[in-house]
């Protein structure tokens, strides 16, 4: 599995991996909000995600070698690259932003200024899982909800649903950095990340809103990939499985949540 894991590295470690789940989860908020999204809104996400990602590896590099050493390696080695990747994402971003309605930029706004104070606040487990959650809402959710859609009604549960999965994400994330180090925490972070899953699942399955119930597979997922962080021994390559599950597991939901949403309006045409 290991070796495997190894073959996707380009893509974890540059944040394009991260940028996808950004995008994807846009996607799946849209059309439970049922907002019309023009092409340029999700690569704004998408765009918009790699920038800030790759200016806080290449900024904190030598912090981030002790809880994420193989990254920080990879980083490291191809630092100019990133670099080109970097202003080239942050080009497209603006051409982006460029056609999109002024509106979007408040949420663009919100969520650039939390991830450029990243880097001083991370430290903190409870105020980076409230202020980097709360700039992925403000991308993925935000953004469908000032285009203008059908329902937002549904945007509080949205919120909800894909605030816990972020949540449980940040929270899994911080206990697969240190396994071996401290194991009793690192099963106690991952236990409240799978009850912050649960947590969501629920309320996307009794929310009013029949529309949000697909979003369920958002939480469900994620909680199925904190399962081997919350056994007693943790996965062998912990780095790369919170980097490639956890992170996967919210694109992979928001793909079937997109997916289930869309069947209903297909069957009825």
């Amino acid at each position: 599995m290991s070796g495997f894991l190894r073959i996707l590295d380009p893509l974890v470690f540059s944040s394009v991996w991260a940028a996808f789940v950004a995008a994807t989860l846009m996607l799946a908020a849209a059309s439970i909000l049922g907002a019309t999204l023009p092409a340029a809104a999700p690569l704004l996400g998408f765009a918009g995600t790699l920038v800030v990602y790759n200016v806080d590896r290449l900024r904190d590099l030598e912090r981030d070698r002790e809880p994420s050493p193989a990254r920080s390696a990879f980083v490291g080695r191809h630092r100019a690259a990133l670099i080109a990747l970097c202003t080239g994402a942050a080009l497209a971003a603006a051409a982006c932003a460029l056609v999109l309605p002024p509106a979007v930029l408040a949420p663009c706004a919100a969520a650039l200024g939390l991830g450029l104070a990243h880097r001083r606040l991370k430290r903190s487990l409870p105020l980076k899982t409230l202020y980097v959650g709360a700039s992925w809402l403000a991308v993925v959710v935000g953004i469908p909800l000032v285009l203008g859609p059908e329902r937002p009604q549904a945007a509080c549960g949205v919120a909800l649903v894909l605030g816990a999965a972020i949540a449980a994400n940040l929270v899994g994330s911080a206990a697969r950095e240190t396994p071996r180090v401290d194991p009793r925490r690192r099963r106690l972070r991952a236990g409240l990340a799978v009850g912050l899953c649960l947590a969501g699942a629920v309320v996307a399955l009794l929310e009013p809103h029949a529309a949000l119930r697909p979003l369920a597979a958002v939480p469900a997922l994620e909680a199925l990939a904190l399962v081997p962080l919350a056994a007693r021994r943790a996965p062998a390559d912990s780095e790369r499985h919170g980097l490639v599950f956890l992170d996967g597991a919210l694109s992979l939901g928001a793909l079937i949540a997109l997916a289930s949403a869309a069947a209903p309006i297909a069957g009825a045409r």
